[in-house]
């Protein structure tokens, strides 16, 4: 963990945003509360996101999304405390309720599931237009919803007018740009892979 930390701290700190990947064997474990809190100390960030994505999330479309935004404004999931959530502030771009919806988990049927899918887009695209200095950590995010991957994939496409830092922690096999080959070409895109280190190596660091 900690030896991990200067390398993203260091491109957060040289760069005004980013998109850095951070592949890793699925036995490892990064403390995101830890990197959050060496982040803090940077106070380069207004708004911080911490996610974990979790096997149910795979068959949540928009999950990530729903868990992003939910965390941005406070909102609820909770089936009871979700009766509490006030969206009016989004009322201009979001008419027919979709926000509230995906958020809420209320079941909803769409006529044209197509037109449903790129008007929720659309809103989630205005509200990241509109983010300031906002930092998201997604953590197993090989385990995105296909929905929400794509989603994730057309925002990167429009990094350039955004003020939002990505950091996505993934397994080793999992390549954030395998259907993105344009981020190598992005400026802002980093990778890095943690590899293991043998124990011998570790006692003659913290022994010495």
């Amino acid at each position: 963990n900690i030896d991990a930390f200067p390398a993203i701290l260091d491109k957060i700190k040289n760069n005004t945003k980013n998109i850095i990947s951070v592949k890793k064997y699925r036995d490892f474990v990064i403390d995101t509360e830890s990197l959050c809190d060496e982040i803090q100390k940077i106070k380069h960030f207004d708004n911080i996101v911490n996610l974990n994505c979790t096997d149910e999330m795979l068959f949540r479309p928009y999950g990530v999304f729903a868990e992003i935004i939910s965390q941005l404004f406070n909102y609820s999931q909770n089936p009871v405390l979700s009766k509490l959530n006030d969206f009016s502030n989004f009322g201009s771009i979001d008419d027919s309720n979709y926000l509230a919806d995906f958020i809420n988990l209320n079941k909803r049927t769409f006529p044209n599931p197509e037109d449903c899918r790129y008007s929720v887009f659309d809103i989630i695209s205005t509200i990241f237009l509109n983010l300031k200095n906002t930092l998201i950590i997604i953590d197993n995010a090989d385990k995105i919803d296909d929905t929400s991957f794509e989603f994730l994939q057309s925002l990167f496409r429009k990094f350039s007018d955004l003020d939002v830092t990505f950091i996505l922690i993934n397994s080793n096999n999992f390549a954030v740009h395998k259907h993105s080959h344009f981020l190598l070409s992005c400026k802002e895109y980093s990778e890095f892979t943690l590899k293991k280190t043998k124990i011998k190596h570790i006692y003659s660091k913290y022994l010495s």
